[in-house]
């Protein structure tokens, strides 16, 4: 079962979550920072059955400790839009549901989570749990009978910071299961697929990442910052599909999809190599993605150059510039727009030596010279625009996903 019809599954039983990582309202903020004696005036407020428990997370970088509040309810302090009976606590029996609050220093209680389950109860409906580190949060979420999923999402206190969230569907009593795990922070998204009764049809490969939030700028010969996956110079024995990894020649692309159709691809290479004969036999760019059902590839030029491949499609729009990077090193910056991309593309660097292809990185793997498969695009939780010169993030805002359709989960292959 693919994760998409779990998620659909998720749906249909009518969840009600609401996550909250903002600061409290503004009548709030107002008022001076609670002390420690009045938290949970903050907390409860008005609501007579509010039970509490303490739950350390450690220190903020200021030094301030940080306590997250676990609050329940019962059925009358439901929340306003929750069923009239309550929230599902478990097999006939309801509750008001369940809030997390940070308490930070003197800081006023900021709410992380509020929570009012209104499916079925397990196992057949959904589980949740929370587990404290220092400084972090991670909220696992789990559900389905035969058909497993589940996902969870570690946060940064303090600062607020999304860090990392993996996504899973598994059968109960089958062999296939299938995992996403993204990091933020290094804007790479790792889709595997592994069937144990028949390995030959097991699956890995790199989602390329989009930033929820569309940049303003529109930019084409800005250089990639830390807003973008990062292939190389450091495990590329990940990526390598093809030949031997040379210790002098170790690339480093970076790679930002800005829509469905746009994709920025940088390159930097220590030791180009002479153009070839043909530009399969020069250094070169693959993008590879699926047409009408139909994978098609071409080949960029290192000069911007465009070659229709395999499947022999229409050529996108490429737009080259050389730029620096923030080392202040020579990079080439293709701006790829190809109408009619089907969500998700492969990208291939490809190293020419002595007039012969000599190896290549992939963001997939590859099978019978052809990717193994094109992993679907992925949004990840950030805001990216230019600022200092380059392709940044300029905004995590670590909020907490309780919708998985929230998410952006189109996972694994086109």
């Amino acid at each position: 079962m693919s994760l998409s019809k779990a998620v659909a599954m998720s749906r249909i039983s009518r969840l009600i979550v609401f996550v909250i990582l903002l600061g409290l309202p503004a009548f709030l903020s107002a008022q001076s920072s609670p002390s420690k004696s009045d938290w949970k005036s903050v907390v409860c407020q008005q609501r007579r059955t509010c039970e509490t428990t303490l739950h350390p997370a450690g220190k903020a970088p200021s030094g301030d400790s940080l306590t997250v509040v676990e609050a329940t309810f019962d059925a009358e302090d439901k929340p306003k839009d929750a069923p009239a009976e309550g929230c599902s606590s478990g097999s006939d029996t309801f509750d008001g549901g369940t809030e997390c609050w940070l308490l930070e220093g003197q800081k006023q209680p900021r709410q992380l989570l509020k929570w009012c389950d209104v499916g079925p109860p397990p196992p057949s409906g959904f589980n949740h749990e929370f587990k404290f580190g220092n400084n972090s949060l991670t909220y696992t979420f789990w559900g389905g009978s035969n058909d497993r999923w589940g996902y969870d999402q570690t946060i940064q206190l303090s600062p607020p910071l999304m860090t990392t969230f993996e996504a899973q569907t598994w059968e109960s009593a089958g062999a296939v299961s299938a995992k996403t795990h993204a990091d933020v922070a290094a804007m790479t998204v790792k889709y595997e697929r592994t069937d144990t009764d028949h390995p030959e049809n097991d699956l890995a490969g790199f989602a390329l990442p989009v930033p929820r939030e569309k940049p303003e700028s529109k930019s084409s010969v800005t250089p990639l910052g830390n807003c973008a996956m990062q292939v190389g110079p450091d495990h590329l024995e990940d990526f390598l599909v093809y030949g031997a990894i040379d210790p002098q020649r170790r690339p480093e692309l970076r790679l930002l999809a800005l829509s469905d159709a746009r994709l920025l691809i940088q390159v930097y290479d220590p030791k180009p190599s002479l153009a070839g004969n043909t530009w399969v036999n020069a250094d070169h760019v693959e993008v590879w993605t699926k047409l009408n059902g139909q994978l098609v590839q071409v080949g960029i030029g290192m000069d911007g150059a465009v070659y229709s491949g395999i499947g022999h499609p229409a050529s996108p729009q490429v737009l080259r510039s050389q730029v620096r990077d923030e080392r202040d090193r020579p990079v080439v910056l293709l701006d790829v727009e190809w109408i009619g991309a089907g969500g998700g593309m492969a990208v291939v660097y490809s190293q020419a030596e002595n007039g012969k292809q000599a190896r290549m990185f992939s963001t997939t793997g590859f099978k019978k010279y052809r990717p193994s498969s094109i992993i679907h695009n992925f949004e990840v939780p950030v805001a990216c625009d230019v600022k200092d010169g380059r392709w940044s993030i300029i905004s995590n805002p670590g909020t907490l996903e309780a919708d998985p359709d929230s998410l952006g989960l189109q996972l694994g292959p086109l």
